[in-house]
This record gives structure tokens, sequence and C-alpha cells, in this order.
């Protein structure tokens, strides 16, 4: 026989993943080998019968071949394109390790639906583009925390609603610019305070109307620069009283239903 094993054992475990293809454990002590036949064209059959190297090895002359080790393991080599077809169902159990390695591409075709389950933790590696398409529903549920992070730029598209629920605190921070686009309405509801800080300027601009209407104090404030409200045609300020602080100068033209307490360069003025 031409094995390439160097007689007696490889270091080849059960579930170790670490040996791609164990050498043969071919260990022949004559006349223990013996039956082994051979044909003409290099076919082998061989019964090893050695004590504590004990083996069965059917080999084709191409270099497939099956071997059962003296530990029960089974070892199975093939040479050229290896297809395996079953009419009815298949069960693959493994009690240890399983591990799959494909030098090309893999592909699977399934007809039916498709359940994985993990008892323990799950790595997902992709060297290059990850692309999924689900023609259907599409439900994501993590029991504990998320975590995502994105080294390049982040498209999303949503041809429907976009409903976001957040049951705890919300934060969003834009280390550059910020831009919030709205064909149709737009509309904020906060069920406590309610406060919008920026640390530059801030501009808000409306070809309609701009409402802000509140149960209770509305608070506009500008500790460094300015704060400017400019209208094409009129303002309108309803309330039982206002009161406009300005530092240095101030300019405001409005007109008054209620009182208006002005308080400019430290001289109060009542309208």
């Amino acid at each position: 026989m031409s094995d390439t094993g160097s007689g007696g054992g490889d270091g080849f475990e059960p579930g170790d993943t670490s040996v791609r293809h164990p050498e043969t454990s071919m260990n022949t002590l004559y006349p223990y080998n013996a039956p082994m036949w051979q044909t003409e064209s290099g076919h082998q059959v061989e019964f090893d019968n050695t004590p504590g190297a004990e083996r069965i090895r059917v080999a084709h002359k191409s270099g497939s071949y099956h071997e059962i080790r003296f530990d029960g393991n089974h070892v199975q080599m093939t040479a050229g394109h290896h297809h395996q077809y079953v009419k009815g169902g298949h069960t693959h159990t493994a009690d240890q390790s399983h591990d799959e390695k494909h030098g090309g591409h893999h592909r699977e075709n399934k007809g039916g639906d498709h359940h994985t389950e993990m008892g323990g933790d799950q790595y997902h590696t992709v060297k290059g583009d990850h692309i999924s398409g689900i023609t259907g529903s599409h439900t994501h549920m993590v029991g504990g925390s998320h975590y995502g992070k994105i080294g390049g730029n982040k498209t999303s598209k949503t041809d429907g609603d976009t409903n976001h629920k957040t049951m705890g605190n919300s934060t969003h921070n834009t280390g550059k610019d910020s831009l919030t686009t709205t064909k149709g309405s737009h509309t904020t509801k906060t069920g406590k305070d309610y406060t919008n800080s920026s640390q530059g300027d801030t501009t808000q601009n409306s070809e309609g109307k701009h409402t802000v209407a509140a149960n209770g104090d509305v608070s506009s404030s500008s500790k460094n620069g300015t704060h400017t409200t400019n209208a094409k045609s009129s303002i309108t300020k309803n309330a039982q009283s206002f009161n406009v602080n300005a530092k240095s100068n101030l300019n405001e033209q409005t007109n008054i239903q209620q009182g208006l307490n002005v308080l400019s360069g430290g001289f109060s003025v009542n309208i």
C-alpha cells in the first residue's frame, strides 16, 4: 500500500478542527494485516487486525478512500467531486464540535422554512459586502442591549410609515451639521419638559405658519448670540402678559392685546 502516514497516529482527536485531513493511522504488523485485496487497477480493501491499530480501509486507485480507525474514528477522502443525494429526509447529529470549511463559493437552497437555534453566542464575520433581501416582513428582537457601529455612511429609506418608540431616555448626538426635512407636517410632543439647546446660532424657517403652543411656560434664550424672529407679514403673541428681557438694545414692534413688560438696558416700560 502507498499510504503517506508515518505509521502510528497523527494526534487527531474527535472534534479537532485543526486537522483538516488527518493522515492514515496505519501501524501494521505482519501477519495481522491479512486479509488484504488489491485489484489489477489498484483498488484496495484492507482489514488490519494489528493489536492496538485495528482498522478497515477501502481505497480507490484515484486516492479516494474510507478508513475506520482503531479508535472508531472515520476518515473519508474524496479525490474529486463529492455528490450526495437523499430522496427522503436527512438527519445529521454531532454531539461535539462541528467545523465546516469551503475553499470556494457556498450556496444553500431551501424550499421550506429555515430555523437556526444557538445555545451560546454567535459570531458572523463578512470580509466583503453583505446583502440581505427579504420579500416579506422582517422582525428583529433583542432581549439585551443593542450596539451598532458603521465606519462609513448610512442611508435608510422607508416607503411607508416609521414609528420609533423608546420607553426610556433617548439621546441623539451629531458631530457635525444635522438637517431634518419634512414635506408634510411636523409635530413634536413631550409629556414633560422639552429642551432644545444650541451652542451656535439656531435658525427656524417656515413658508407657512409657525405655531408654538404650551399649557405651561415657554422660554427662549440666547446666552452669547442673537435671537432673531423675522416674519414677512405679522407676528401675533397672545398672553396675559409678556416679559421681554434684553441685555443691550431691544427693537420690537408688535400689537399689544394685554400688558407688555419690556426690560431694556436696565429700564422697565409697561405698555
